[in-house]
Formats: structure tokens, C-alpha cells, sequence
């Protein structure tokens, strides 16, 4: 496959977007398939693309070839600076994950993480979208349209994007709120059915995630014009089984409960 495709067009700007693929390149894998038919200007990756699973340098690669305008992840910054990992959000339970992925990056690959952009806007004919993983003023904010509006506002003061797509959540959602339209495409590689907690673990969806997002035309009024659609894509849960039972990853334990799981999910 020739990656990126392009969109020859340009009208109007239609962008693949990526975001927490966590290390499972067999997700990836059937994402960049699903949208192998589609016509599109670029990717957009999230950020949190190699730690947690046992594939990080089969993802990395991955993303080097495909050249996409990547944002910086908590994951990424625990991974630049492990000795704040903490402060990213890696606590105890997943520090070893974070350690063992340290280890199987090579120098190519922290060179191209060290792009990576704290954020992004686009603004194409006008109209106007912020990306970011956690919000526009920290990768490891929580952002979500049914926060607290006073927080929400707080966490989009001095945005003046029509839309903002963010990650860090796993989980998809297009909602107005707060005089913005908030996009989350979900998460590729690990897309939470129960998302982690204390004394919670966390459970998989079984399959990945992915947006298509479309600006409007130059006569387009706002954020309502762009066009937004949430996908999700089954992969091969025998062939991610067979990566994790082959990886030394310390936490491989719980993607084989996951992998074990998917064999009843219904999209």
C-alpha cells in the first residue's frame, strides 16, 4: 500500500484520525485497511501510540512510513522524560509496561516521538480545528462534554477553533458543548468498555477505533458542516494473542483475558 493517499481535490480537506493505539500494531494493521479505499489529505494521530502493548516498534515503524502530523500523548512525555512518569499519569500498575517499551524503542524511534506536536490547528477555508490529546492546555486533562461547564470552559479558554478533537479518552463521542464542537475518534488500539479505576480494572472493547473528519467548503457556516464519521473495525484477536503470548511484556497477562474476551463482541 502507497501511504499517505492524497486527496487531489482539496475540497474539501478530509483527515484519517488516529489516536491511543498503545503498542497493538494488529489494530493499526486493520485500521490502515479499512481506510485503504478512502481519499484523504492527511493523518492525524493523537499521541499514546507505543507504550502499554506488546507491539511498540512494529507501531512506531508504522507511523514513520505514514508520515502523519502526530500530537504529543501523556505516553509520549512519560516516555521522553520516565523519570517524571508520574506526573503523566503512568502510576504503579503500568510503570513496568512504560520500562519495557523504553527498552525495545530504538534511537529512530525517539527521534521521531520528539516531533511529535503538543498541538495542532488547521484551519482550512476559513473554518478552524484544534487537536490535542487531553485538551489544548494539558496531555493528561480529562476532557469530555458532560464535565462541569465552568471546568470545561476553563480547560478551552482562549480556543477559538470551531471544533476540538482530543483523545486520551478511548472512547468515541461528537458532542456540543460549551460553544465548541468536542470530537473523539476513539481509541485504535485499546477502546475501553470499562474504563480503569482504583480497584477497577480496566476492560477492551474488541475492536479499534478511528474517525474520518471533513471540513467544509469555503461557503460553509461552522462547526456543524464539518462532516464526522466514528468507525470501528474487528481485527484478528488470534493474530494479537499470538503477539502478546510472544512478547516479553510484563503485562501480558491482562491482554490475553482481553483477546479472550473478544470473541463475543458485536460492533
Amino acid at each position: 500500500m502507497a501511504w499517505p493517499a492524497e486527496n487531489k481535490g482539496k475540497n474539501p480537506m478530509k483527515l484519517v484520525l488516529l489516536s491511543d493505539i498503545h503498542g497493538n500494531a494488529v489494530a493499526l494493521e486493520a485500521v490502515l485497511n479499512d481506510i485503504e479505499p478512502e481519499k484523504f489529505d492527511r493523518i492525524v494521530c493523537l499521541g499514546d501510540v507505543a507504550t502499554l502493548g506488546p507491539q511498540p516498534v512494529e507501531v512506531v515503524d508504522m507511523l514513520i512510513s505514514l508520515n502523519p502530523l502526530c500530537i504529543t500523548g501523556n505516553h509520549e512525555e512519560a516516555l521522553l522524560q520516565p523519570e517524571r512518569s508520574r506526573e503523566f499519569g503512568i502510576f504503579p500498575g503500568i510503570q513496568a509496561d512504560l520500562d519495557w517499551c523504553l527498552i525495545q524503542l530504538q534511537a529512530r524511534h525517539f527521534n521521531f516521538i520528539k516531533k511529535f506536536e503538543r498541538s495542532a490547528e488547521i484551519n482550512e477555508n476559513g473554518h478552524r480545528a484544534i487537536f490535542c490529546h487531553g485538551s489544548p492546555r494539558s496531555s493528561t486533562e480529562m476532557m469530555f462534554p458532560e464535565m462541569a461547564k465552568d471546568t470545561l470552559s476553563a480547560c478551552l479558554s482562549g480556543v477559538a477553533s470551531d471544533i476540538v478533537v482530543n483523545g486520551h479518552l478511548h472512547c468515541q463521542f461528537d458532542k456540543i458543548a460549551s460553544g465548541r464542537r468536542l470530537i473523539n475518534p476513539g481509541s485504535v488500539g485499546m477502546p475501553f468498555k470499562v474504563n480503569p479505576g482504583p480497584g477497577r480494572e480496566p476492560v477492551m472493547h474488541g475492536w479499534a477505533e478511528y474517525a474520518l473528519l471533513s471540513f467544509p467548503s469555503a461557503d460553509g457556516k461552522g462547526a456543524a458542516d464539518f462532516e464526522l464519521e466514528l468507525r470501528r473495525v474487528r481485527y484478528d484477536f488470534d493474530k494479537l494473542r499470538m503477539a502478546v503470548e510472544s512478547a516479553s511484556l510484563p503485562g501480558k497477562a491482562w491482554w490475553l483475558r482481553q483477546a479472550d474476551s473478544f470473541v463475543d463482541a458485536v460492533i
